[in-house]
């Protein structure tokens, strides 16, 4: 009876231990560093609703969360937060001046946006991940990673920096390309296949244009040029100029596995 009384009275301490750590944690998100990763739930009136992406800020009654998606801020209050967990999140911290602020924004780099870097350094990095914030003294690129990581460059440790200012997609384009170009083809088979005996004028137009040939081949080809536009889309990263970003600060480098 005693190992039984011991093994009871175990389950029940990791249960209340579990359930002060993540009170604890619940209470104070605020505590996350910027570009963690976070996900959860909160109370919008009556719902529930899931949230996820990378923090932006902390300060004040609400956090704010950056995601892919429109609009890349959401503002959540932490009286609202019914839970959440931490994903482990790669964070790149770069410094700037304040005045090269200015200069992000009009190349594209903005919170929400897709960004990848490629350090000069000795041990070469190469990061792509998510702009988790702005500020006049950096920015800071987050990932989800397999270890919590946390580093500091400047300007002059970049090799390259692009930005993604979008994505170009053929699919509206393909899709009318095919649509025409399989219609024609319909028509021109309808056209050899026509009876001329059997109707005049207008009506064996109609026909060519109604016939079977002329809708099949149609959404063959309407599905032939989706498919092809969607695979040729691409998404467009255009360069930062770094030459005018450079600052002489010195990086520091600081890993927490």
């Amino acid at each position: 009876m005693n190992w039984v009384y011991c093994v009871l009275t175990t389950i029940l301490l990791t249960g209340f231990s579990n359930t002060l750590s993540f009170a604890r944690e619940k209470q104070d998100p605020r505590n996350l560093e910027i570009g963690t990763y976070i996900e959860g739930t909160y109370l919008n009136g009556t719902q529930k609703k899931k949230f996820r992406g990378y923090i932006n800020r902390t300060q004040g009654y609400a956090i704010i969360i950056v995601t892919n998606q429109l609009p890349h801020r959401r503002r959540i209050t932490y009286r609202s937060i019914a839970n959440f967990r931490v994903k482990k999140t790669r964070k790149i911290a770069v410094q700037i001046q304040p005045e090269s602020r200015q200069l992000l924004a009009q190349t594209g780099v903005v919170v929400g946006k897709q960004a990848i870097i490629h350090t000069s350094d000795v041990d070469y990095l190469r990061v792509s991940g998510t702009i988790a914030s702005v500020t006049d003294s950096g920015l800071v690129i987050a990932d989800t990673h397999k270890t919590d990581v946390y580093k500091i460059f400047t300007v002059s440790d970049l090799h390259e920096f692009l930005v993604n200012r979008g994505r170009t997609s053929y699919t509206k384009r393909g899709f009318k390309a095919g649509l025409v170009t399989g219609f024609c083809l319909g028509v021109i088979f309808s056209s050899s296949d026509a009876n001329t005996d059997v109707g005049t004028g207008w009506s064996t137009v109609v026909n060519v244009l109604l016939s079977p040939k002329s809708v099949a081949f149609s959404i063959i080809g309407a599905t032939t040029g989706s498919l092809i536009g969607r695979l040729t889309s691409h998404d467009n990263w255009y360069p930062v100029p770094l030459e005018r970003l450079k600052i002489t600060l010195s990086p520091t480098h600081h890993t927490n596995d």
